[in-house]
């Protein structure tokens, strides 16, 4: 069996048709490694486009634990390793999967897959409630997460104990068109897009250069760059003219979605580079400086190609134009708390804000909803942010956020990328990636249950065990939970499925979902847990016998 020769054909292959492919190393660990350096290594991929993600640092190219798998948000991999040996974060998959570039393998290091359910790590010991144990957590999402590895295109899955390929993952597609014979079939096969310099037309009224329209890669990506023009300061009718008038401008918002690698972020540098060759002030923030890579590589591309708009950079977050623009980063907390961090002297909260002509957001489901908001402090301000992918922090942007920024005073445009542009569209690891942690589920539509009466209901107990069985009533529940609170995550599938102090409860019409109850189950700890609790100790899981047990002095309130 050469390991190598299957990483290399999914490789070949994913390059090829510009979509991704998965590997899973399936056996023990140290075989594992070895198996992944040897490919690794005939790869034709530099070590600078490979990152390690798992507890050590094994190999030389960038580590990461799962904990910090957020970083990789906004930036793009060809080849990532996910060591899932020690457990298995589901968010950290959804982060680690949207990181992968098309034509790039995401090698999936794992116990054996008959073995892996059944065997407990360090994500499973946060689900170990008091007075559960680890031996009380289930493996179901595990379960499932392997089935849907079996049955899935474009994932290979080798057994390094018996030297087997148990499934090449190749798709085998059918050729795409490359030579421009038929130009229709181009033209309308979403995902293949435009070639960069080539892009599609300004609009008659554009504001921005032209330029900046023909790095668009696609029509999706026009439009959204077309709606950031909105933010101009007002009487900006022209390229190149601001206005001198006293007249306040309206504020204005806009909100750019997208799944992850349809290019939102590319769309607002390509905005930043145009306004700061217009001579204005953009503040870029997002979760981490390296989210918002995208945004200075595409604003610095576009001035490199501007006349008169030499932009050089001071810092890796930072691009001045010779009109006296710039693109300058700020992290979240400093751009709302007044702390210049790109070292320009600022005042209380808020001036960051108000100081800068544009604010752009990156990543903004990954913010917490109090950052999104104190950041309407500014006039003009944009929103990229991801619509499936919960960027790592639930769904507060879409369920929480979107309604206070409807309420406010700033006057919204909106804009949804669908074509992909990372990678083809029906991409296998996206669909994949998407069934695995339902990063679309959804509740029933409306017409299934708009008959619904407290008379036709079925009240019923959601066993674990049944949600795995039924994949239309597991995602029917989670879907309603994703859509009721707005922190709901990856993590919580697996609470879901295989925390032993969770249970749900749900009414159903005509065997769909209409209203569910996630029940938490606390107390009934043991003696010596509650005598820790009663001296000041904290434990898991257990809110209301710690409130009783810290407040009321009660220790047999556990």
């Amino acid at each position: 069996m050469d390991v190598s020769a299957v990483a290399a054909a999914l490789f070949e292959e994913a390059t090829a048709v510009d979509e991704r492919r998965v590997l899973a190393l399936s056996g023990a660990r140290r075989r594992g490694y070895d198996a992944l350096e040897s490919l690794l290594e005939s790869l034709p991929v530099p070590i600078t486009e490979t990152t390690l993600v798992g507890p050590d640092d094994r190999l030389r190219c960038e580590h990461l634990p799962q904990a910090n798998a957020s970083e990789l948000l906004g930036t793009t991999r060809t080849v990532i390793s996910l060591d899932a040996h020690d457990g298995l974060r589901p968010n950290a998959l959804g982060k680690v999967v949207g990181a992968v570039d098309g034509g790039g393998l995401l090698v999936f290091l794992t116990p054996p897959l008959e073995e892996w359910p059944d065997e407990r790590g360090a994500f499973d010991e946060s689900l170990a409630v008091p007075p559960f144990g680890l031996e009380d957590v289930g493996g179901r999402f595990r379960h499932r997460l392997v089935e849907t590895m079996r049955i899935h295109r474009g994932i290979g899955i080798v057994d390094l104990e018996t030297e087997t390929v148990v499934d090449d993952g190749l798709t085998h597609p059918a050729p795409r068109l490359v030579d421009g014979s038929d130009e229709s079939v181009l033209e309308s096969e979403p995902g293949l897009g435009f070639t960069a310099g080539t892009g599609p037309d300004a609009p008659p009224d554009a504001r921005f250069p032209a330029e900046a329209y023909e790095a668009c890669l696609t029509a999706d990506q026009r439009d959204a760059v077309a709606a950031l023009e909105t933010l101009s300061p007002a009487g900006t009718d022209e390229p190149n003219v601001t206005d001198e008038s006293d007249e306040p401008d309206e504020p204005q918002a806009v909100v750019l979605e997208a799944d992850r690698g349809r290019g939102k972020s590319s769309a607002a540098g390509l905005a930043a580079g145009a306004f700061a060759a217009d001579g204005l002030d953009v503040l870029v923030t997002a979760p981490r400086s390296r989210n918002a890579a995208a945004i200075f590589e595409r604003a610095g591309e576009l001035c490199e190609t501007l006349p008169d708009c030499d932009a050089p950079t001071s810092g890796a977050r930072r691009l001045e134009t010779a009109s006296g623009g710039r693109v300058r980063f700020l992290e979240p907390a400093a751009a709302v708390g007044g702390v210049d961090g790109g070292g320009d002297a600022s005042g209380g909260a808020g001036e960051a804000l108000e100081a800068a002509d544009i604010v752009i957001v990156d990543e903004a489901a990954a913010l917490p909803v109090a950052v999104l908001e104190a950041l309407l402090a500014a006039d003009r301000v944009a929103f990229a942010t991801t619509v499936h992918g919960y960027e790592g922090a639930g769904r507060g942007f879409s369920v929480r956020f979107r309604d206070r920024l409807a309420e406010g005073d700033h006057e919204v445009t909106e804009r949804t990328l669908l074509e992909p542009i990372r990678y083809a569209a029906g991409d296998p690891v996206e669909v994949w990636a998407f069934r695995a942690l339902l990063l679309d589920a959804r509740p029933p539509v409306e017409p299934l249950v708009a008959d619904a009466e407290p008379e036709t209901v079925e009240y019923r107990r959601l066993e674990p065990d049944d949600l795995l069985a039924d994949e239309q009533l597991l995602r029917e529940a989670f879907g309603l939970l994703v859509l009721a609170h707005y922190r709901t995550e990856p993590n919580d599938l697996a609470r879901l499925l295989d925390a032993p102090n969770l249970e749900a409860r749900a009414l159903l019409h005509e065997g769909h979902v209409v209203s569910v109850a996630l029940l938490a189950r606390e107390g009934d700890l043991p003696p010596e847990t509650r005598a820790t609790m009663y001296e000041g100790g904290r434990v898991s899981g257990n809110m209301l016998p710690d409130v009783l047990t810290s407040q009321l002095r009660d220790e047999s309130a556990g």
